[in-house]
């Protein structure tokens, strides 16, 4: 519903647009779940590598740790694809969630580690570093033999 009366608009038409607001959090702060999720996996990648190289268990014994962090680091990883999939946000994450099923299904927990590491490490480092692509320029000059440049509109 529109509130502003025609004299407001005709005031308004003059006045100068105050540039957006900068947002107040800093870049880090949706990524601290993520790092997280990652500094666990990779601290349980490198038990499983004690356990199973250094210190000769039973597979019982030194899968365990990869077992116990597939379900702290893969549920929540999976429930957050699962949302993003229920509002239709389709990409390539959602093939590591289904890499990261996958590998429980058939008893392949490292994989199934590694893979939850690289979704969580990968979403904290874009998120920690999404400030660097808003200031990015929107036209870029690329040069070609012919020493004439070209522009190129980045989307």
């Amino acid at each position: 519903m529109d509130v502003h009366t025609e004299k407001d608009r005709s005031s308004l038409a003059g006045a100068p647009v105050a540039a957006p607001e900068a947002p107040t959090s800093t870049p880090r702060a949706g990524s601290r779940k993520h790092e997280a999720i990652a500094a666990v996996a990779l601290a349980v990648i490198a038990l499983f590598l004690v356990l199973r190289f250094l210190v000769v268990v039973r597979a019982r014994v030194f899968n365990l740790p990869l077992q116990i962090a597939l379900v702290v680091v893969g549920v929540p990883l999976l429930y957050e694809l699962g949302l993003r999939a229920m509002s239709r946000e389709f990409g390539s994450d959602l093939l590591a969630g289904i890499s990261i099923t996958a590998s429980v299904i058939l008893s392949q927990y490292f994989a199934g580690t590694v893979i939850a590491l690289m979704l969580a490490g990968g979403k904290a480092c874009v998120k920690s570093h999404v400030h660097l692509f808003r200031d990015m320029p929107g036209v870029a000059r690329l040069r070609t033999k012919s020493r004439t440049p070209r522009l190129v509109v980045l989307q």
